[in-house]
Parts: C-alpha cells; structure tokens; sequence
C-alpha cells in the first residue's frame, strides 16, 4: 500500500472518529450537517471542542471562555454570536 493510499485511509478515519464524537447531542438529537459545520468551523479558528461527561459539548478558546452546547439550536446560534 503506498504512503498517500495510507495518509488518505488515516484522515478518513480522524474523520469518521470526530464525527463519531459529536454524533449525538446532549438532549439526544441527531447533529445535523449545518451543525457539525458550525463545530467544524470553530475548530479550524482555534477552538478546542470536547464532548463532557453527560455529552454536552464544549466549545473552548483562550481569551474567549468556555461554551457549552446542549443542542443543534445552541450549536448554530452560537456561531452567529460572533465568537467565531
């Protein structure tokens, strides 16, 4: 198997293990795609996001605090909040 079939099938699965992560919210709602690009988001500018014990999700960023994301409203109004 070359070195770039190798890096393609690891960057699947970081994917697939993220998506997996942040499969279900807290209130047991499906993510839905516009919510799983808001978090997306939000990692690519610097965020630190982790799924908590009871599956709340926290969105974390130096100089910015922590938010806690229960739902797919609370994912997307979060992104329109300006915080990122």
């Amino acid at each position: 198997m070359s070195i770039t079939r190798l890096t393609e099938e690891a960057e699947r699965e970081k994917a697939q293990r993220w998506a997996n992560a942040f499969k279900h919210t807290e209130i047991g709602e499906l993510c839905t795609e516009e919510s799983l690009a808001v978090l997306r988001e939000a990692q690519s500018q610097g965020y630190t996001l982790a799924v908590e014990n009871d599956e709340t999700f926290s969105l974390t960023k130096t100089g910015f605090g922590i938010s806690y994301l229960r739902s797919n409203a609370d994912i997307v109004t979060s992104s329109g909040l300006g915080s990122f």
